[in-house]
């Protein structure tokens, strides 16, 4: 192995601990935590985020990250390990800037707002969660502002994060290109709409069952319930071994298409 890998390994172990504490939390928030207990979780969500950020954003990582992306070094690499570095960097590049201790609210903030979205969604009433979404943005805003380079929008930043390689320009162009064929097609199928009978998917269906099915169709395409879990969220999202679904007693692809898209 090479040595500045070796040392780099050695370095992000712990972060890498942090990360998974990170999600453990994140995953019981959002599936069975009491409402009570979120205050606190989401102080050592802080906490652990800050923990998380001093591990990765020092000089010593930094320096290594360096090194390893060396010509020379990187032909020592193999295709997993190079990976892992480009990773690494990628990271530091996305916190580096940013302060400690806004990173720390940010990250108390963002485990806060789900229980809030979730009480707002349950009384739909969005003002409830307006506040909470507006301090969201403007740290996007503010975190954008502080790793744009000049002349680079704070959008573009954010797009590069999720896209990688695409910024406001390319995907307009894209979605362009794309409007001129999908936009005559659309209409095409909505004059036909009135053929297809989807009324199978406004039913009722028993939610044991619905569970049972989707535990079924789990284990069908792959996932190995001896190292994940499957667990009920309001907000469904992915999360390491793990798959969040939200079931609906009258919609019943919905819980079918969360569960066979989650990676």
């Amino acid at each position: 192995m090479n040595k500045y890998f070796d040392e780099l390994m050695k370095r992000i172990e712990k972060t890498m601990a942090f990360q998974a504490a990170l999600t453990l939390f994140e995953w019981d928030a959002e599936t069975q935590a009491p409402e009570e207990s979120m205050e606190y979780t989401s102080t050592t969500i802080g906490i652990l985020s800050n923990e998380y950020f001093t591990n990765l954003i020092n000089d010593d990582v930094k320096k290594l990250i360096h090194k390893l992306s060396d010509e020379k070094e990187q032909e020592d690499l193999d295709f997993n390990q190079k990976a892992i570095v480009n990773e690494v960097k990628k990271s530091i590049e996305q916190l580096e800037h940013i302060p400690p201790e806004e990173y720390q609210a940010y990250s108390e903030l963002t485990a806060k707002a789900s229980g809030i979205w979730s009480k707002a969604k349950q009384k739909k009433n969005f003002a409830d969660f307006s506040p909470t979404l507006n301090e969201i943005v403007n740290y996007q805003k503010k975190f954008a502002g502080y790793r744009a380079k000049k002349g680079e929008k704070p959008y573009d930043i954010l797009l590069n994060d999720f896209e990688e390689g695409f910024n406001m320009e390319k995907l307009d162009e894209f979605f362009k290109t794309i409007k001129e064929s999908l936009i005559p097609l659309l209409k095409e199928v909505s004059k036909k709409n009135d053929m297809i009978d989807k009324s199978y998917n406004h039913q009722h269906f028993d939610i044991a069952k619905q569970k049972e099915f989707c535990k079924f169709i789990s284990g069908y395409v792959g996932f190995d319930f001896n190292r994940g879990v499957i667990s009920e969220s309001a907000h469904p999202l992915p999360r390491i071994c793990t798959i969040m679904m939200y079931v609906s007693p009258t919609i019943f692809m919905k819980i079918i298409w969360k569960v066979l898209f989650s990676p």
